[in-house]
């Protein structure tokens, strides 16, 4: 291994503190989010702006003739969700029921899209009806009834607290990938390209099994977005070498550090594995075959090597 990567400073990297608290707002908006479920929408007689629901025919063309997927009648949607084309949205905004409005919007350049990719239409719209949206009053008894809290106060401190902890694990997250990024700058890699190639192809495998579960054909896959099979490998190795130095690195830091995975540590591991598929652990052991034992042992010692760089980290806050 140690031909394949010379470690430069990888303790004491710096990376920005990030804020943690969750603002008031932040809850507000997620409790309306959630209320939306339960909202009540009612017909009214004015403009639409942000938020409203638009019920409306429309028929699209594309240089004057109809298109698949196009045309549709009492289609719902809620302006500013973002759920159309981009540019949809934002000029229906002040219209009012019974008017009729054409709409000019540019397709995303995806081959998904057919004979419209990259391509400008044109839709005719009727709007038939504006409704508003309403959002029940979140009190004692409507968060009993429906949101499983046993007052509102209650609710709102549950809201608070998930939303606290997706924000730690975000920065978590951003901080290990913002380490990794800065230890693997500051290593040498000498990775003979017999290794990027199994790497490569290990990815190419696991993706065609992806893509076969799916029922989908690689060459519909690739026609979708657009690459060529040469593109995908390029794309492919360029991911693999990101792998690689990834993996090395860890694995050096591990063996640099002394780091080790005790049995019970493995044991532990079949047990998640066990339980995430409902089987015994002898018959996920089975399954998986004597050799797994040695992918959980460098999964975990990597992991440990992850922990400690970010332990090892300095948090500073730059002006």
């Amino acid at each position: 291994m140690d031909k394949f990567v010379i470690l430069g400073q990888y303790k004491g990297l710096r990376v920005p503190a990030a804020r943690t608290e969750v603002s008031e707002e932040e809850v507000r908006q997620e409790i309306e989010k959630e209320l939306s479920a339960f909202a009540a929408r009612t017909p009214v007689c004015r403009p639409a702006h942000t938020g409203d629901t638009v019920v409306m025919d429309y028929q699209g063309e594309h240089r004057g003739k109809s298109f698949a997927g196009g045309t549709a009648a009492d289609s719902v949607l809620e302006l500013g969700s973002g759920r159309f084309i981009p540019g949809f949205e934002a000029q229906l905004e002040g219209v009012l029921p019974g008017e009729k409005r054409d709409v000019h919007v540019t397709y995303p350049n995806i081959p998904a899209f057919g004979e419209v990719a990259g391509e400008e239409v044109v839709f005719h719209v009727t709007v038939k009806e504006v409704q508003e949206k309403k959002l029940p009053v979140l009190d004692d008894a409507f968060a009993a009834e429906k949101l499983d809290a046993e007052s509102a106060d209650r609710y709102r401190r549950r809201i608070r607290a998930r939303l606290e902890r997706m924000r730690r694990d975000q920065i978590e997250m951003q901080k290990q990938q913002y380490i990794m990024q800065q230890a693997v700058r500051n290593a040498e890699y000498h990775i003979p390209s017999e290794v990027l190639e199994a790497e490569t192809q290990g990815l190419l495998d696991a993706f065609a099994v992806q893509l076969a579960q799916s029922g989908i054909r690689e060459e519909e896959y690739l026609a979708r977005i657009g690459r060529t099979k040469d593109d995908f490998r390029r794309d492919m190795r360029i991911q693999a070498e990101i792998n690689c130095r990834q993996r090395l690195l860890l694995e050096a830091v591990a063996e640099a550090e002394g780091l080790t995975v005790r049995e019970d540590e493995i044991e532990q591991e079949y047990r998640k594995i066990a339980d995430r598929h409902g089987v015994s652990v002898r018959e996920a052991k089975e399954r998986l075959g004597r050799t797994h034992d040695e992918l959980i042992r460098k999964d975990l010692v990597c992991q440990k090597a992850l922990e400690l760089l970010v332990r090892c980290c300095e948090e500073v806050r730059f002006s």
